[in-house]
């Protein structure tokens, strides 16, 4: 469940608020009425909803809604990339005060294939000591960091 996707769409900050914004909305659904007999007839909805806000806030982005904001978050995920090189012994033979260097470089959150709408489908909610899983509550995108090393031994 993402908490995220619920707020921002509720405040009209994503792209599956802007249907019928500029233009209202046709919603899917029936209309019943009754024919000249008194029966119960049902049409097919062609009514344009006029206030669009209204219509969200109340049956979409609906807080109780969360078949809307409820996401499958099975991803693929590239974590780190490291690659470390030991400069040969032979090569420092020359020098008696360095027995090894080693050179290294990372890179770490490469990349996340996934078809959760918002930043990190790791991401769970915290309530003090307690981690919820399953319920992503406003989460930041995960980060990418890049470094080096370089380790001497004497």
């Amino acid at each position: 469940f993402s908490v995220t996707n619920f707020a921002l769409s509720y405040q009209g900050k994503l792209k599956n608020s802007l249907a019928g914004r500029y233009d209202g909305l046709v919603v899917d659904g029936v209309n019943a009425g009754t024919d000249n007999g008194g029966n119960t007839v049902y049409t097919k909805n062609s009514t344009v909803t006029n206030n669009v806000e209204t219509y969200y806030n109340s049956y979409v982005w609906n807080r109780n809604n969360t078949e809307e904001n409820t996401f499958n978050t099975s991803f693929l995920k590239f974590k780190e990339l490291r690659i470390d090189y030991k400069i040969p012994d032979k090569i420092l033979g020359n020098v008696k005060f360095i027995r090894g260097i080693n050179l290294g470089c990372f890179v770490t959150n490469i990349f996340c294939l996934t078809s959760f709408p918002q930043y990190d489908p790791e991401a769970a909610m915290m309530n003090g000591s307690n981690i919820h899983l399953g319920i992503e509550s406003m989460s930041y995108p995960m980060t990418r960091s890049y470094g080096f090393n370089v380790k001497l031994s004497f």
